[in-house]
C-alpha cells in the first residue's frame, strides 16, 4: 500500500504490539480474528499451525492472546460449546486490534512485510464496522458503490490509516478509545484537506480535474458522515474499560448481542470539518 518500503515498512515504525518475535505472533492471531471473527483460541492455533512453514503452539497462542486481551487488543466476543461438551470463549478484536490489523506485519530478514490483499482490507472493514466503530465510515463509503467511492477508500483513506499505524501518528497505546476515533477523523480530514490544495490551481486541465475528483470525494464523505450521526442516536454509550453498558434499550441485549454503539463526537467532528472544506468549491 505504501510506496516509500525502506521507511514506512520498516518494523521500527510499527506499533510496540507488532515489533519483535511476539509482534509478529500477534499479527497473525489479530489478522486471523479481523478476517475470521469471533473465533476458539483452539481453532486460532490449529488454523494459524496449518498455514505456516514453522511450528505454531496451542500454549504459545493461548498465551499471547491472553496478552492482548490484558492489553485491549482483543476481548471476550461470547462462548461456544467444544466438541468435548465443554464452554469456551471466543475472541475478538477491539478497535484497537482492527487498526493493528489493518497495519500488516512486519517484515524479518527472510520475509517481506506482509501486506493485507484489497480483498482482505475490506472483509476486514466488513467485519470491523459492525462493532460500531470508525470502520462504518469506510463501509458506507464502499456501499456508494461507484468508482469514486472504491478509490477514495483503496487509494486514498486506507493508505493514509496504513500509514498512521506505522508511523504512530494513530496511536493505539493510547488509554481512552476516544483519542485512537479522534486520530482517525483527523487522518481523514488532513488527507481531504491535501487533496484540495493539490487542486487549487486551475490553470490546467488537470488541476480541473483534480478539483472535480476533490469535489466528489467531500460530497460522498460528508453524506457517509451524516448517515452515521443521523442512524445512531446519542442514547447508548459504551464504557470500554469495563464491559459496562449504560443504554435507554435493554442491558442485557446489547451485552449478549456484543454489537454496542459508541459516541459518535469524532463523526460530528469530521462532519464540520468537511463542510468547511467544501465552502472553498462554492
Amino acid at each position: 500500500m505504501a510506496s516509500d518500503k525502506s521507511s514506512e515498512n520498516s518494523p521500527g515504525l510499527f506499533p510496540a504490539i507488532l515489533r519483535g518475535r511476539e509482534g509478529r505472533m500477534n499479527g497473525y492471531i489479530i489478522r486471523y480474528l479481523a478476517l475470521n471473527g469471533p473465533s476458539l483460541i483452539y481453532s486460532v492455533a490449529k488454523d494459524l499451525a496449518s498455514k505456516s512453514q514453522t511450528r505454531i503452539h496451542y500454549p504459545t497462542v493461548n498465551r499471547r492472546m491472553h496478552d492482548l486481551e490484558h492489553q485491549k487488543y482483543l476481548e471476550k466476543a461470547g462462548a461456544r460449546t467444544t466438541k468435548a461438551g465443554i464452554p469456551a470463549d471466543l475472541y475478538a478484536n477491539t478497535i484497537r486490534g482492527y487498526f493493528a490489523g489493518l497495519g500488516g506485519i512486519p517484515e524479518t530478514s527472510v520475509e517481506p512485510v506482509l501486506e493485507l490483499s484489497l480483498r482482505e482490507i475490506h472483509q476486514m472493514i466488513r467485519n470491523a464496522s459492525s462493532k460500531g466503530s470508525p470502520f462504518v465510515l469506510l463501509q458506507n463509503i464502499l456501499e456508494e458503490g461507484s468508482k469514486e467511492a472504491e478509490e477514495l477508500v483503496d487509494k486514498l483513506l486506507v493508505p493514509e490509516i496504513i500509514k498512521g499505524v506505522r508511523n504512530g501518528h494513530l496511536n493505539l497505546e493510547a488509554l481512552e478509545e476516544g483519542v485512537i476515533y479522534s486520530t482517525f477523523a483527523s487522518i481523514v480530514s488532513r488527507k481531504i484537506i491535501n487533496i484540495t490544495s493539490d487542486s487549487g490551481q486551475k490553470d490546467s486541465h488537470r488541476s480541473r480535474e483534480k478539483e472535480k475528483d476533490s469535489r466528489r470525494y467531500i460530497s460522498i464523505l460528508i453524506n457517509c458522515v451524516e448517515k452515521i450521526v443521523v442512524s445512531n442516536p446519542a442514547g447508548i454509550t459504551r464504557k470500554v474499560s469495563g464491559n459496562t453498558f449504560k443504554s435507554k434499550a435493554d442491558q442485557s441485549n446489547l451485552a449478549a448481542s456484543h454489537q454496542v454503539s459508541i459516541p459518535y463526537q469524532w463523526a460530528n467532528e469530521l462532519k464540520v470539518l468537511l463542510k468547511l472544506h467544501s465552502l472553498g468549491f462554492e
